[in-house]
């Protein structure tokens, strides 16, 4: 009926099905070229001619394709003369291509090679020998369903694929291109990991490879090749020799190198794999013998008064040998007369600035030797909590005067000289001076008057009552001299001094003072503390963790998230979490048209998956107090945390969405380019951006996958890496800052003051609210002017917010001090100290 119905439609039908059974060879053929990992995007007459097909078989039934198949043809002499040059692709590697098998005649057939779709044998294996007898059915590789028929007895040889790709293996290995036989082995070891003479050409492989590295000095690569022929053949006849050989040059590198922990864990693999090679019996010997002689130096320099001395030989004894007898309880009674700390940095501090908000490695060195006036210690139930080593403050019954008396025990310059009233009066008449360097305007809007009342006093006349007056205080003292004169030049007061001497680009030293001017945080002294401080610069985080559980260091200051894991089983290691948690955001360059454009900063923000970054970040795990924020303020630790009193938690971070994020974005850069023209100026033709951030791992993994999400909505991003102690280039878009925002009330107005100089840019409801946090009565009315600047912050995208990362350090356990809760990592160090395990 169907037929009778629509006859031309059919014919139509069943002739394009025919064509496509015609092509289907072909097709097959084509097929076999692509990666079978690559996804391919059928054009819409394949699809049709697909619908055709299966109308066709609708129509007809199956049994109307339902041939007979072809039955093989003999092979004659003619034919395989014809067939016998096959052609092979040199240029690809043979991995790349589709599979095929080499079946090579005999004379009586021309000694012709044929190339043949893989032939179907059980389990893949050659018959060895060969069958005299029978027949073995092919298919030509270039003429898909061309078969025929091949008397056994005229086979000289079939190659299989697998053994072709073995073949290339062995060759390419016997021309000491390793990297490229290393894919040919990884290949056959993934898809035919029964192949015979894998295993040979395996070993052929690791022991040339081996012997090449040895010969360039490349011991590492020749040790691991070693340790993975003693897997897989420890009777091997070179093994014992030439493993030996890589030990001891391994051995001998990393010890010039000081990496002693990495030397001895290479004999150490060596004794689990060989325990009784004879390199094993030697190193340990010799470290023996060594660890002995550093034994009998620390007691020396115990006994000649130089504790200095002791120490930095114990530490090298431990190691060298840490299984020296009697180890614990000699560098118990060094440390007990030398108590020094070793702390592995990422971030080495520039400036040495304690009140830093956006460089950590200054905010951390800076406690050392550049104490700050007052110091923030943590969230309290009304803003921060502080502390100070120089003086006390007191507003008086009326809130109208703020009275700051010295303390008797403040530190001193390290030149000697006490920090005096003149000095602080001076230092605060400079901040509410608009014509000065130092000028901070939170402290001009309350300062209306400042004396010296008395030696030990300076007296505040306050044009109003500030909440928090000890948070404007937060600078590092400096003499009215050197204020006077211009200098720069902050010198140092804290409990620490540089040992320029003893210092490099990469080790930094710090001295405990010894001219009983150093005071602790309330003014105690120091005795029973840190007698020294060495920071040591690692590359990574890393490398850091491997060192501390190596016990060559005492503590990391700070852990990549992702990498908490490596710390999970150590032995005597403790990690902490600091107090509060840094806001990670994107300060835009106003002053330049895309970035200067709302609407563009909008795109740049919905192209950023951020949840998906932080959960990168936090290698996939949740952790307590790190979230995406919609806000420049931090959102707290936990729900009701007062440290999130600035905080509208009503504000939802916006969400991912990165078609909007497309739109906006050309919408923006046509605007662009039309303000370009009307201005006269040239037209912006690229679409890149520089986004500047600082040269920390956290930083650099953040910024390269904001790189990637831009490029998917077609911008190209320069990452650009500079040290927060340094100004941005003048070209940048965006600043990755990670900023230390723990008083909102003060810290945002000093964020913006560095980093949005040109404040003409900035929107007026922003700058409206920004002038009246000073004046807020108390702080429910101070908490609602905060979370009224959040909303406008959001809305105009003064900054791009982020998210909020809480960092954490980790340290050998045993180290009294830094178990208690702290916002940086010296901030109780001068009550560290060192306990018996």
């Amino acid at each position: 009926m169907i037929a009778q119905a629509f006859p031309p439609l059919l014919k139509n039908v069943t002739d394009l099905a025919s064509q496509e059974m015609d092509h289907l060879g072909k097709e097959q053929f084509e097929l076999r070229k692509r990666h079978t990992n690559e996804t391919q995007r059928l054009p819409w007459g394949c699809w049709i001619r697909g619908a055709a097909c299966l109308a066709a078989i609708c129509v007809l039934g199956i049994g109307a394709f339902a041939e007979t198949p072809q039955q093989p043809s003999p092979l004659t002499p003619q034919v395989s003369k014809q067939l016998s040059e096959p052609s092979i692709d040199t240029t690809t590697p043979l991995y790349e291509q589709p599979p095929f098998d080499l079946l090579y005649l005999n004379a009586a057939n021309n000694n012709a090679v044929l190339k043949l779709s893989p032939v179907p044998l059980p389990d893949r294996k050659v018959p060895q020998p060969l069958p005299r007898s029978g027949y073995l059915e092919i298919e030509l590789f270039d003429r898909p369903g061309e078969r025929y028929r091949v008397p056994w007895q005229a086979i000289v040889q079939l190659k299989l694929f697998e053994q072709l790709l073995l073949e290339q293996a062995s060759k390419l290995i016997q021309e000491k291109r390793f990297d490229e036989a290393y894919d040919y082995l990884d290949y056959v070891a993934t898809h035919y990991p029964n192949v015979s003479g894998f295993a040979e050409v395996e070993q052929l492989f690791l022991i040339e490879e081996a012997r090449a590295a040895l010969a360039q000095g490349e011991s590492e690569r020749a040790f691991a090749d070693l340790c993975r022929l003693s897997e897989i053949n420890p009777n091997h006849p070179e093994l014992s020799n030439l493993i030996g050989q890589a030990v001891d040059a391994l051995v001998q590198q990393r010890w010039q190198k000081g990496e002693y922990a990495a030397a001895r864990g290479a004999v150490e693999t060596l004794s689990k794999l060989l325990p009784q090679h004879p390199a094993v019996q030697k190193w340990r010997q010799q470290w023996q013998t060594e660890a002995a002689e550093l034994e009998k130096q620390v007691n020396q320099a115990l006994s000649a008064g130089n504790p200095r001395q002791a120490d930095r030989l114990v530490r090298k004894l431990r190691q060298v040998w840490p299984q020296q007898p009697g180890l614990d309880q000699l560098i118990a009674e060094v440390r007990k007369a030398y108590p020094r700390f070793q702390v592995g940095i990422t971030q080495p501090g520039a400036q040495a600035d304690p009140t830093s908000l956006i460089d950590w490695g200054s905010r951390r060195c800076g406690r050392l030797i550049r104490k700050a006036l007052v110091e923030y210690t943590g969230p309290g139930p009304e803003g921060g909590e502080y502390q100070s080593a120089f003086l006390i403050w007191q507003l008086d019954t009326e809130k109208q005067t703020l009275r700051l008396r010295l303390r008797p025990d403040r530190p001193q310059f390290a030149n000697g000289r006490s920090y005096t009233a003149y000095d602080l009066a001076q230092q605060l008449a400079n901040r509410a001076d608009r014509h000065h360097e130092a000028y901070f305007p939170p402290w001009a809007e309350v300062a209306a008057g400042i004396r010296v009342s008395s030696p030990e006093e300076v007296t505040v006349n306050l044009r109003f009552a500030p909440l928090k007056p000890e948070s404007l205080l937060q600078c590092v003292p400096v003499p009215a001299v050197i204020l006077a004169s211009g200098n720069d030049h902050k010198p140092d007061i804290g409990p620490f001094v540089l040992s320029t001497e003893e210092s490099s680009s990469s080790r930094w030293v710090f001295l405990r003072r010894t001219d009983g001017a150093a005071a602790s945080n309330q003014g105690n002294s120091i005795s029973g503390g840190p007698a020294e401080i060495e920071e040591i610069a690692f590359p990574r985080c890393r490398d850091a963790l491997n060192a501390l559980r190596g016990g060559e260091i005492d503590i990391v200051d700070r852990v990549n998230p992702w990498e908490l894991p490596l710390l999970a089983e150590a032995r005597d290691v403790t990690v902490r979490p600091y107090r509060t948690p840094l806001v990670h955001m994107l300060v835009p360059n106003l002053a330049k048209p895309l970035p200067g454009n709302r609407d563009f900063r909008r795109a740049m923000l919905y192209a950023i998956d951020r949840e998906r970054i932080l959960q990168s970040l936090l290698g996939g795990k949740t952790q307590p107090g790190s979230r995406v924020i919609s806000g420049p303020f931090p959102a707290g630790m936990s729900f009701g945390d007062p440290l999130g009193y600035a905080y509208d938690a009503q504000i939802k971070p916006r969400d991912y969405q990165p078609s909007l994020a497309l739109a906006l974005s050309e919408i923006a850069f046509r605007q662009a380019q039309e303000a370009a023209k009307q201005r006269g100026l040239t037209p912006l033709e690229s679409r890149e951006v520089v986004v500047v951030h600082p040269p920390h791992e956290i930083a650099r993994e953040a910024c390269r996958q904001i790189q990637e999400q831009w490029r998917l909505i077609g911008w190209t991003v320069k990452l650009v890496e500079v040290s927060p102690d340094r100004p941005p280039p003048p070209d940048y878009d965006f600043l990755y800052v990670e900023a230390a925002i723990w008083e909102p009330e003060i810290d945002l107005l000093r964020l913006i003051a560095n980093l949005i100089t040109e404040r003409q840019f900035l929107s007026p409801q922003v700058e409206l609210v920004l002038a009246g946090l000073g004046s807020s009565a108390d702080w429910p009315t101070l908490g609602q002017r905060l979370r009224e600047l959040h909303r406008w912050v959001y809305d105009d995208l003064t900054v791009l917010p982020l998210w909020q990362l809480v960092d954490f350090y980790a340290y050998r356990s045993g180290i009294r001090g830094l178990d208690e809760p702290c916002v940086s990592l010296y901030q109780n160090v001068e009550t560290w100290q060192f306990t018996a395990k």
